[in-house]
């Protein structure tokens, strides 16, 4: 019987093959290596396409109609107010003890919860202190200064004494208003409270232990804040509960 010897072993016999595979073996690692990353890469941006359209669903969302009518009234006027560069200018007036000084508190309140700065004119009809007596200013005006002015670093007081029109004036209680709007140029909003008889935007009070209707110059006038009814008043009217709804129609009636 013939005896096959095992021999050599397969690379000693064949250095050729040996060689010819260590070289594909060297082919193949880089091109695993580069499918490797090329499928990572494909991955990776399926997963930011896919972030992506989620955020764009998202926003999509949160844009879609749906929310209360009155809250996308209040963002639109917002912007508006804000993009414009416009002072949004309205009177709080009524009769005395209706409770106008109340109402614009609370409408001051709404305005800065909604990032709004607001200023205040106040009209008296009587004389009014406005200083404390025997502080620097006070001695000054008393002094014979007709105004004064004391200023820090978070706030600033000016006082000015002379003749100055009675709001049975218009045109020059008019003129003055404006000069007074202009010493709040960072405003969003300015208020004041009275000049009901001016044809200036206003929202008149009618409380019904004091009042039963609107006294005030219906020019201009947007809205009655009262106890009353609708049908009562003949106007568009709200209560006074209602301080989301009062400051969303001074910022579209006043814009």
């Amino acid at each position: 019987m013939r005896t096959i010897s095992a021999g050599p072993p397969w690379d000693a016999i064949h250095p050729i093959m040996k060689n010819k595979r260590q070289q594909d073996m060297r082919r193949q690692i880089p091109v695993q290596s580069e499918k490797t990353d090329k499928e990572k890469k494909e991955k990776s941006e399926r997963f930011e396409k896919s972030e992506r359209t989620d955020r764009t669903d998202i926003i999509e969302r949160l844009e879609r109609p749906g929310r209360s009518e009155r809250n996308e009234r209040s963002e639109n006027s917002l912007q508006s107010a804000k993009s414009d560069k416009k002072i949004i200018f309205a009177a709080i007036c009524g009769v005395k003890n209706s409770g106008k000084t109340t109402l614009t508190e609370g409408i001051i309140r709404t305005l800065t919860a909604r990032g709004l700065k607001t200023a205040v004119i106040k009209h008296d009809g009587h004389e009014f202190e406005c200083d404390i007596a025997g502080t620097d200013s006070s001695r000054f005006v008393e002094a014979g200064a007709f105004g004064a002015a004391v200023f820090s670093r978070g706030q600033i007081f000016v006082r000015k004494t002379g003749q100055y029109p009675d709001t049975r004036d218009m045109e020059g209680t008019s003129r003055l208003l404006k000069q007074l709007i202009t010493a709040f140029p960072e405003a969003d909003v300015i208020l004041a409270e009275g000049l009901k008889g001016l044809p200036v935007p206003k929202i008149e009070v009618v409380r019904r232990a004091v009042s039963q209707k609107p006294v005030s110059n219906p020019t201009g006038r947007f809205l009655v804040v009262s106890d009353l009814s609708r049908e009562e008043i003949g106007e568009t009217t709200l209560p006074f509960e209602d301080l989301e709804g009062i400051t969303d129609a001074i910022l579209q009636k006043c814009l």
